[in-house]
């Protein structure tokens, strides 16, 4: 029984100094707790300037780039620029050997002399043709004509003799040799239109022989437009600078053979590229939900990758009307007109990040944007009174997420609470999410 005994307040004991512990660490969390927080942070209402921005990415580019290219085919003789070397409108650039292209150009002008040698034979043909035809048409004309007379006659003829023998002035001898003529007349006569009509059947013999000369016709423009792509493609074994500018890409050398193809559906091959940096612009991708912000004339602040510790300024000078998907996203182009500060750092391809300065107030009252809560009644924000958080109604412009603009509310100088309130109310906001209020902040 003592051993028992013993053995429950051993027990009772340790739920004592359990119970005791807990109640101590409850006690710290209602008291000596709060003092190891940080303390509330305060702000004081303020005038100054408030500014919304929109921030995208873009890529530095030239004023104006233009692909140096070539239909010519052959080894590159002459390529004496570098990359980043000044350019002149018109002054040769690349030179290739002619070789190759004076060749081509000689087989198509033997060839265009081919064609037209066979236009003229075809022509000569149907020229013929067209001769026989008309000779034979017009024989078969005359024939007819004549046996149609000579009918005519013997039918007068047998028709008087008919007359005669019925007055027994004619015998019967002469009328039946009339009436024999009549019948070889006739006959003459049906052979004579079946003679014309075959000189007329013969006429599709004649749209053939011109088809065949149309067909030439055409292979003779051919071979014209092939003699003259040769003779472009000869005239462009020289390529001249097409602008003014800077050579910023340099695709082959010297001593390259290059083959452009015959048919250079693409333009050619590609020489190298020049730019006119006169003028730098950063083509900016604006997020489709920030664009309708965007406007002509906004001014925008720029910095590239290249130069992260250093700012450029610029403006937008042309908005895309339409938009572009891009990684699922629908986005749009937005020019940015760099000022020439930035034509001596920033080159063509760069990244960059634009940040264009879509509204702004200057001289307003602003509290931090933290300092304003969004309650059931509308905007708040908290001051202190008695040492307790006390809640006044406001009336907010501008929000950038770190300064917010106050149309209504305390005056310039009164202070403000920021982030998070003072006592319980702190601890019920993170608990619960609510404000000192049973409201929730924003």
């Amino acid at each position: 029984m003592i051993q028992t005994s013993r053995f429950v307040n051993k027990w009772v004991l340790l739920l004592v100094l359990a119970s005791a512990g807990g109640g101590w660490w409850w006690w710290r969390g209602r008291s000596g707790g709060a003092a190891d927080s940080a303390p509330p942070k305060l702000a004081k209402v303020e005038k100054g300037e408030v500014e919304v921005l929109v921030v995208a990415n873009g890529v530095v580019r030239p004023r104006a780039s233009i692909e140096v290219k070539s239909k010519a085919s052959g080894r590159v003789v002459s390529y004496q620029y570098g990359e980043g070397s000044p350019v002149t409108k018109g002054k040769l650039l690349v030179e290739l050997d002619k070789a190759t292209e004076q060749r081509n150009v000689q087989k198509e002008e033997i060839s265009l002399r081919t064609s037209e040698a066979k236009l003229r034979q075809a022509e000569a043909d149907a020229q013929v043709l067209r001769s026989e035809l008309q000779k034979a048409l017009s024989n078969a004309e005359a024939e007819l004509d004549s046996a149609t007379m000579e009918r005519q006659t013997l039918e007068e003829r047998l028709r008087r003799l008919r007359e005669l023998y019925d007055q027994k002035l004619a015998s019967r001898e002469e009328l039946e040799t009339s009436e024999n003529a009549l019948k070889a007349a006739q006959s003459r006569e049906r052979q004579a239109q079946a003679n014309k009509a075959y000189a007329k059947d013969q006429e599709h013999a004649l749209a053939k022989k011109q088809s065949e000369v149309d067909l030439a016709k055409a292979e003779v423009e051919r071979q014209q437009l092939l003699v003259e792509e040769a003779k472009e493609r000869l005239a462009d074994t020289k390529v001249p600078s097409p602008m003014d500018g800077i050579l910023i890409q340099k695709s082959v050398d010297e001593g390259q053979i290059i083959s452009s193809g015959v048919s250079a559906v693409s333009g050619g091959t590609v020489l190298g590229i020049v730019a006119d940096l006169s003028r730098l612009y950063v083509e900016a991708s604006v997020d489709e939900t920030d664009i309708g912000k965007v406007k002509i004339d906004d001014l925008a602040t720029v910095t590239a990758d290249s130069f992260p510790k250093d700012t450029f300024t610029g403006k937008v000078v042309h908005i895309a009307p339409q938009g572009e998907v891009e990684a699922n996203i629908t986005i749009f182009k937005v020019l940015v007109l760099l000022d020439d500060s930035a034509r001596e750092r920033l080159r063509p391809m760069m990244s960059a990040k634009v940040e264009v300065r879509v509204e702004v107030k200057k001289d307003v009252l602003r509290v931090p944007s933290d300092a304003v809560h969004d309650e059931d009644k509308g905007s708040v924000v908290y001051v202190p009174e008695a040492g307790r958080p006390k809640a006044i109604q406001v009336k907010t412009g501008l929000d950038n997420g770190v300064w917010a603009e106050l149309v209504e509310g305390p005056a310039e100088g009164q202070e403000v609470y920021v982030g998070p309130l003072p006592g319980d109310e702190k601890d019920a906001q993170k608990g619960s999410g609510m404000g000192p209020f049973g409201s929730r902040r924003r």
